[in-house]
């Protein structure tokens, strides 16, 4: 871990830890009250929802406000000793440790944000940038290191299959978003992502193709995108969200020789690339106590010479209680596949077709603080014969 990321670490703990808020009362609001024009409880209900609002606060300097925010995952997991793994031994990991500052201009309507992440044996900027909000339209702008502007809170530790190819990574870009109820719309302009490998989920083995982060790896191309959504009034049967997106660009000769090393026999200079897709997520409420969410995605993608397409389908169930010894639990269920139209080869993982049964429990154990609890069961088509995957996490996650 480098020595600039622990001084800029420090700094913001030691602000964290002995920041003092000082809450004057405001001689307006006496005034006021005294006038008659408003009456004791009026006044100290305003009182009480300023005072939550500047909790909020670290430092509130002249015209800006100063934030900070993170999250710690520790987690255990267990590959259950399968063969062809590249770890196989079940064990307590740290996962990692966020720190998320904010600055906000309260007259300019402008902030600030980022994220530093710390792991095991490293320290990033994960993600951050400039946000311009308020704009005509109900618009803001972003510029900065974001990833694509189509993701979505999966719940789970794990993304989807699609999720991890298609919208888990960050890239530098800068993109507008708009709304006029029921429609919403954006475009974005930035650094390609590059093509590289991720695994499916926590073992490091049989990866698949994905769009990777580029701050380190210059791809020296754009990349252009668009959304467009909509959200209709349902009335007393839930909310609805459809989306729809696409991304199109070029490959790079980095990613063309990608595809040549982890396909058989891929010998293409095309450098197309197009990404297409859709997204539907249904809300409905019970009552205040139970919520149920269903969330249904897919996307065609192109790379070259090299055709894939994805899908899957996700349904969860939140009950909320008021006196126990937890907040919630959330029970869910995700159901997806990812295929490559190419021909199988087992010593190539990125040729397969892939499908992913993630069953999971989220218990809200306080304000901020879960456990998740999460099997994947895995299953791959590679040509030959099968390989075995599964795997068993428990992660605690807490976040400030």
């Amino acid at each position: 871990m480098g020595k600039k990321f622990k001084l800029i670490s420090l700094v913001f703990l030691i602000i964290f830890v002995f920041s003092v808020k000082a809450q004057a009362e405001d001689p307006l609001l006496d005034l006021l009250r005294k006038k008659g024009i408003l009456t004791y409880e009026e006044v100290e209900k305003i009182r009480i929802e300023t005072a939550q609002k500047k909790a909020d606060v670290l430092i509130s300097l002249k015209g800006a406000d100063i934030r900070l925010g993170g999250e710690l995952e520790v987690e255990f997991r267990d590959t259950q000793k399968d063969d062809g793994i590249s770890d196989s031994h079940a064990r307590f990991q740290f996962d990692k440790f966020v720190l998320k500052p904010e600055v906000s201009f309260k007259d300019a309507n402008i902030s600030l944000k980022g994220e530093i992440e710390f792991k095991e044996d490293e320290a990033f900027f994960a993600e951050g940038g400039v946000y311009f909000k308020n704009l005509p339209l109900n618009s803001k702008i972003f510029v900065g290191l974001e990833d694509r502007f189509i993701g979505i809170s999966r719940k789970t530790e794990s993304y989807p299959l699609l999720g991890t190819v298609l919208w888990r990574y960050e890239q530098l870009q800068i993109n507008w978003e708009a709304e006029l109820s029921p429609f919403y719309w954006g475009i974005a302009f930035g650094e390609g992502l590059r093509l590289g490998t991720k695994q499916v989920s926590e073992d490091s083995s049989y990866k698949m193709l994905a769009d990777k982060r580029n701050v380190s790896h210059k791809t020296g191309h754009p990349e252009y995108g668009v959304k467009l959504g909509v959200k209709p009034d349902i009335g007393n049967l839930g909310t609805i969200d459809v989306l729809g997106f696409g991304f199109w660009g070029k490959l790079s000769d980095d990613d063309k020789a990608t595809l040549s090393s982890k396909l058989p026999n891929y010998t293409s200079t095309s450098d197309k690339m197009r990404r297409y897709g859709a997204r539907i997520v249904y809300n409905y409420k019970f009552n205040k106590l139970r919520k149920l969410t269903l969330v249904g995605e897919y996307a065609q993608l192109e790379d070259g010479k090299l055709k894939r397409d994805g899908w899957y389908l996700q349904a969860s169930h939140k009950w909320k209680f008021k006196r126990t010894y937890f907040k919630s639990f959330e029970p869910l269920i995700r159901y997806g596949r990812f295929d490559a139209d190419w021909e199988k080869s087992f010593s190539k993982p990125c040729s397969w077709d892939r499908e992913m049964l993630t069953i999971a429990l989220i218990t809200e154990l306080a304000r901020n603080v879960k456990l998740k609890t999460e099997y994947y069961i895995n299953d791959e088509k590679t040509g030959k014969e099968e390989v075995d995957n599964d795997e068993f996490l428990v992660q605690l996650e807490f976040k400030f």
